[in-house]
């Protein structure tokens, strides 16, 4: 899971320097005076280390599934499936469940 996490620190345009974002249960601490490739030192999933070499889950847009703001490793996942287009899924959920708060991302960065 450590490998897509560098992809975007340091190359993105933002003043974070491109982090991923991620979503409740997954969280990391970083370092960005580390260089690329070395500035993550801590991953928790549900409140418990998980390892570098772990497999997980993950769901992303289809942007990023494609190399999208230069994580170019979820391009090369092993095992991809596509639900269908994001964008469709999320106007749908909208419809359904609108109007959506916007979940807090405290306690998902840790610096």
């Amino acid at each position: 899971m450590a490998t897509p996490l560098p992809r975007g620190d340091g190359h993105g345009g933002g003043p974070a320097g491109g982090l991923c974002r991620t979503g409740a249960g997954f969280a990391y601490t970083y370092d960005l005076s580390q260089p690329a490739g070395a500035r993550i030192s801590r991953m928790l999933l549900h409140g418990q280390p998980l390892a570098d070499a772990a497999t997980v889950r993950v769901a992303l847009s289809n942007y990023l599934a494609g190399g999208g703001d230069n994580f170019t490793v979820f391009a090369q996942a092993p095992a991809l499936w596509s639900g269908g287009q994001d964008l469709g899924a999320l106007e749908a959920y909208f419809r359904t469940h609108g109007p959506v708060v916007v979940p807090s991302i405290h306690g998902l960065l840790f610096k």
